[in-house]
């Protein structure tokens, strides 16, 4: 529950909260305990018991799979012990391993740490518990209303961090106030007329965007009418990309909706050119859809110069990569059996191009990685601070066991006397 700011300019905390606060500081001091990080431990017997299974068989054979992460989460499951949001999408980006769940434990590391990791009961739990703990969050931060400007339809938010943030991702800064029923409610960007010039300016430029190129056959087809229509897949469900630096990608089907497709203005560029426009998803021109093996996309050639020129490229064969401009809702980081970082992205947010291209798939530009890289830096801080848990956890056991002995050693030496 967010705090908000009154009419009168004192400071409330919550929808129905009393206007008694002097400053934003003051009203979420005063609450700081009220949303504490929740966490869960209603999922099912049966991931308790596979994780149980699968200590045991370690114990009793002895094993090199896994990681520290996969066997610490062993026993958390195995102990039923309450988990954050955090540990929980780790478990649920485990999913992706799925294709080795039934190797034997005596043949592979497969089904062992599948079931480490609580099995199949687990996964599909925890991939259904985010979506519900995110439903929960998004109906308390929300976008409350718009405001239509110059015929422009400008988003208003209840927290100030929400419009920072939506200015954030297209392409600006900071928020100002507006009154909205007796209530403050607030804009992305510093000024009205800020806002108004990035909604009309598309071409901002986007510090989330970020864009992926795929090896994936595009082909220039013929219709019945004679015309030279492309066809090809932006991106790919679950294909692993190339090193990124420092890390592997997937992208999780389902991260393509018909609901995100709707909503987003896409254009087909050459090259993520916006000078070399080739057709556009508003104006019906440009056809996409998420399909079984990912983002497909179709649309006339244009009877353009640049459209000619790229239809013959196309048809020799010299041009069959596909990339796509795009920023990330929802993402999950992790470590393979090899000890490789690993993102698996989950939701799309927003679509903004599909481009054949030029260039080789492996050579991906620095700049398309910021925000990958960002969320590499985070994960591997958490890293860090599991170890750090993990080494705190064995040194109080250690004294437990020291402490223990000397216990049992004064005990014996007053025995003796």
């Amino acid at each position: 529950m967010p705090a908000k700011k009154c009419s009168n300019g004192k400071w409330k905390w919550g929808q129905n909260g009393s206007c008694i606060y002097n400053s934003k500081k003051e009203a979420e001091e005063d609450n700081k305990n009220y949303r504490a990080e929740n966490t869960y431990n209603d999922y099912p017997e049966s991931a308790t018991n596979n994780a149980k299974r699968a200590l045991k068989w370690k114990e009793e054979n002895g094993s090199d799979c896994g990681t520290n992460v996969g066997w610490t989460r062993a026993n958390q499951i195995a102990k039923r012990e309450n988990l954050s949001r955090k540990t929980i999408a780790r478990i649920a980006s485990f999913k992706r391993h799925e294709q080795h769940k039934d190797v034997p434990y005596d043949e592979g590391c497969g089904g062992l740490m599948w079931d480490a990791w609580g099995g199949s009961s687990m996964i599909n739990w925890s991939i259904n518990k985010l979506e519900e703990i995110d439903k929960e969050e998004k109906n308390i931060r929300k976008k409350v209303g718009s405001m239509i400007t110059d015929n422009i339809e400008l988003p208003l938010f209840d927290t100030i961090e929400e419009a920072e943030k939506e200015a954030e991702k297209l392409g600006g800064n900071g928020y100002h106030e507006h009154t909205l029923d007796g209530e403050v409610v607030y804009m992305p960007f510093e000024s009205h007329e800020d806002i108004i010039e990035s909604m009309n300016n598309r071409t901002i430029k986007n510090n989330n965007m970020e864009k992926r190129i795929f090896n994936i056959e595009t082909r220039v087809e013929s219709n019945e009418e004679g015309k030279d229509v492309v066809v090809g897949h932006a991106s790919v469900y679950n294909s692993r990309s190339n090193n990124l630096g420092g890390f592997y990608e997937y992208i999780e089907k389902g991260a393509f909706t018909d609901e995100l497709i709707a909503k987003s203005d896409v254009r087909a560029l050459i090259n993520h050119d916006p000078n070399l426009i080739l057709a556009r998803s508003t104006s019906g021109t440009l056809k996409l859809q998420a399909d079984e093996k990912g983002l497909r996309y179709e649309f006339d050639m244009p009877d353009t110069t640049y459209g000619k020129d790229l239809a013959i490229s196309m048809k020799r064969g010299d041009i069959s990569q596909s990339s796509f401009a795009f920023t990330v809702s929802e993402d999950q980081w992790d470590t393979d059996e090899d000890g490789n970082n690993v993102r698996t992205i989950t939701k799309i947010d927003q679509l903004y191009d599909v481009s054949p291209v030029t260039y080789p798939a492996y050579s991906q530009a620095e700049s398309d990685l910021v925000v990958a890289k960002r969320g590499l830096e985070e994960y591997k801080k958490s890293l860090i601070n599991d170890i750090e848990e993990n080494i705190e956890e064995v040194e109080e056991k250690e004294k437990n066991l020291v402490r223990g002995s000397l216990i049992s050693l004064n005990i014996e030496l007053k025995k003796r006397k």
